[in-house]
């Protein structure tokens, strides 16, 4: 019995040190001016440093007109709109991230107006898995 207890307790103990590393790769923001966009990238601005976000289909793009062209590609037969088509140089935007192989990989870019923005990365937040109370 103590065998057994002992070998589920190690197996509980290996799985949750197993997902230590996925916990610490949490999502960040940053927030800035776009200065240039790729087919799949977009490099913003942030305080002093040009951050370049890797991007792909599944990269979401809130923008003003974006669900519009989405639709209207849709109802086309195309496929859905390019960042080109929904973002343009000079727009102030959120980019939430992670690394990707070393490399900032965007799965939301959302436009926000210029004045509230400030131009930072926000540090990832470390979740223990507890609910909040």
């Amino acid at each position: 019995m103590k065998t057994t207890l002992l070998a589920v307790t190690l197996t509980a103990l290996s799985f949750t040190w197993g997902l230590a590393p996925l916990a610490a790769q949490e999502d960040r923001v940053a927030r800035g001016t776009v200065t240039a966009i790729g087919g799949s990238s977009v490099t913003v601005k942030v305080g002093d440093e040009a951050m370049t976000f890797g991007a792909d289909a599944k990269t979401q793009v809130q923008a003003r007109g974006a669900g519009t062209k989405t639709r209207q590609m849709e109802a086309a037969g195309k496929p859905g709109p390019h960042l080109t088509d929904v973002l343009t140089v000079g727009e102030t935007v959120a980019v939430t991230y992670r690394d990707n192989a070393g490399k900032p990989y965007a799965s939301l870019i959302r436009t926000i107006p210029a004045a509230s923005a400030t131009f930072r990365v926000t540090p990832p937040v470390l979740t223990t898995g507890r609910g909040c109370g």
